[in-house]
């Protein structure tokens, strides 16, 4: 499986010809600064007092002395630091002609307003079950016993075959001498020990921090933290379907009669719904209910959610857990009407043909 920002270092590697590239990280406003002023620092073209502002590197990678250049603004995922020309890290992208201008990211939303679209966009498809075995063995190992394939296999579907969790998983087990049997079974537990599982730290030397330890739920809580500073409305859903006992299914018209605040209001509902699928938090599925898109939560992003949720607001679960039964209830019933109409005979057509004169 190829990261995005793996993607970039391909691109670099091919493409480069002897051009200078400047990488960067986009995943905050701090992090962005202190490396784009870097260029500055770097290139004595860069005349002045001022040769290590944000503005004067703009400008100097869009003026007539920089050269042709490669610019890498890795993991732009924050949407408030690109939401406009004008926003915290968006107003310091070069624009013109001049250079390579590489973004990875993994919401539509920056891509298209940093104008990128069509033959310019390369997305980066969901590992398959082939490519997470791979993956998984790369950093595991070869399986010794016949019977660990059967048991990696379901534990990668578990992990819904994220790059992630299985780097993560694979990690553990090496440094804990764990068999993949042994793992599934915490994996598939009920208690504190799937919890206590998921939390354990890794290194992975790809991230954007290496050495820095990190775990599977530790991953998602960035995202949930971050969709919940933002997007409250699309927090407050997550929250709500992450307390629903059936979370396959889930028609859209039910998630907008949930008497959350906004999802009445279709743009309202159809912005809320769109961060957590942006986000990859929830799935649409290729099945609807007639004309009406169905959603999913996997089981990862559930188990996450549950002890995010849990271990911050879990004074507020009863609330939530009545009006997640009402949306199952909602739900029920949309697939039980739809179902009667596909079963109803269609109308019969034949009107009466007049006489001719």
């Amino acid at each position: 499986m190829i990261s995005k920002t793996q993607i970039a270092l391909e691109y670099v590697y091919r493409c480069g010809r002897g051009r200078p590239v400047f990488w960067v990280h986009g995943s905050s406003l701090e992090k962005f600064s202190e490396e784009f002023k870097s260029i500055g620092a770097s290139q004595s073209a860069i005349d002045g007092e001022g040769s290590k502002s944000l503005t004067s590197v703009k400008k100097w990678l869009e003026g007539p002395n920089s050269g042709e250049w490669i610019l890498v603004v890795d993991n732009a995922d924050n949407e408030r630091d690109f939401g406009s020309n004008n926003s915290p890290i968006a107003q310091y992208i070069p624009r013109g002609p001049k250079g390579t201008l590489i973004i990875t990211t993994r919401s539509k939303q920056v891509a298209s307003r940093l104008v990128c679209h069509g033959e310019s966009v390369i997305q980066v498809p969901q590992m398959g079950a082939e490519e997470a075995r791979q993956l998984f063995l790369y950093r595991y190992g070869a399986l010794s016993d016949p019977r660990d394939e059967t048991a990696v296999e379901e534990i990668l579907g578990s992990l819904h075959y994220l790059p992630l969790a299985v780097v993560g998983a694979a990690a553990y087990m090496t440094e804990t001498s764990t068999a993949p049997s042994e793992y599934l079974g915490i994996l598939g537990s009920e208690d504190a020990a799937r919890e206590r599982l998921l939390s354990q730290q890794f290194s992975d030397i790809y991230r954007e921090v290496p050495g820095v330890g990190e775990s599977i739920l530790s991953t998602f809580f960035i995202t949930f933290e971050q969709i919940k500073k933002d997007y409250p409305q699309a927090a407050d859903l997550l929250r709500l379907i992450t307390f629903m006992k059936d979370h396959q299914n889930i028609p859209e018209d039910a998630l907008r009669r949930s008497r959350l605040e906004g999802m009445s209001d279709a743009l309202t509902a159809r912005n809320a719904i769109g961060k957590l699928v942006n986000f990859s938090l929830v799935t649409k599925t290729a099945s609807s209910v007639g004309d009406v898109p169905v959603y999913e939560l996997h089981r990862l992003v559930q188990i996450s959610a549950e002890v995010y949720f849990g271990g911050r607001e879990d004074t507020d679960a009863p609330k939530w857990v009545v009006g997640a039964h009402m949306v199952e209830h909602s739900a029920s019933k949309s697939r039980l009407s739809l179902a009667a109409s596909s079963r109803r005979p269609p109308e019969s057509h034949n009107p009466e043909i007049e006489p001719l004169d």
